[in-house]
């Protein structure tokens, strides 16, 4: 179950990545790394303390953002650029931001900073809704660097499919036991509405200052 609820985030991760190619004038596949390596290291070491998860993600955000860099003709210090500067850069530039070495780095940072804090949070399964949190603060920081374009309807929703069903997944149980009772969870259609609800609230169209 602990490894189900991981994959789960794992993907709504992916879908943040997806939609943070609306930050960027032409689609950028390779930010799919930032979600696919931390969920990978997350199921590596799930069942190993924290003194070794902690450190095992970082270097899974780091390689992220370095590979997202390389992939996108960039290097090291593109990658050094995202941590220190790379936000500020992409608020500074026209939407839609070029898909520049340190910006796509940037938005790769996001989204791996925010899958790998998702997963490790799944790992945990009496805190059903605790691992949608850094997916709903990374899809409101990519809404605000994507301004003035309006929402893209289909990711947060998505992503909100997903959010169901993780909530709907209990703490314990075989899956397919879980997957039969399933349509019985009355509270799902109650989470559904709900995590749909804030998705639609946050897929608004943010105006930012100093982008055109």
């Amino acid at each position: 179950m602990t490894s189900t609820r991981i994959v789960i985030v794992g993907l709504m991760g992916a879908l943040l990545a997806g939609w943070a190619g609306d930050v960027f004038d032409r689609p950028v596949w390779s930010l799919a790394i930032a979600a696919v390596l931390p969920t990978l290291i997350t199921l590596l070491v799930a069942r190993r303390r924290w003194l070794i998860r902690v450190p095992a993600a970082a270097v899974g955000i780091a390689l992220a953002v370095l590979a997202v860099a390389y992939l996108n003709e960039g290097g090291l210090a593109d990658a050094g650029n995202a941590v220190t500067s790379g936000v500020g850069r992409v608020l500074s530039t026209e939407w839609p931001s070029p898909a520049r070495a340190d910006l796509v780095a940037t938005i790769a940072l996001i989204v791996a900073t925010c899958t790998a804090s998702g997963t490790e949070l799944a790992r945990w399964g009496r805190l059903r809704l605790a691992p949608i949190a850094p997916i709903l603060l990374g899809s409101v920081g990519v809404i605000a660097m994507a301004a003035p374009r309006g929402a893209a309807v289909w990711w947060p929703t998505a992503i909100a499919l997903l959010a169901a069903v993780l909530a709907a997944l209990g703490p314990a149980g075989p899956l397919g036991d879980r997957l039969r009772l399933l349509r019985g969870e009355r509270r799902l259609l109650a989470v559904a509405v709900a995590v749909g609800a804030v998705a639609a609230a946050v897929a608004v169209p943010l105006t930012m200052s100093g982008r055109a």
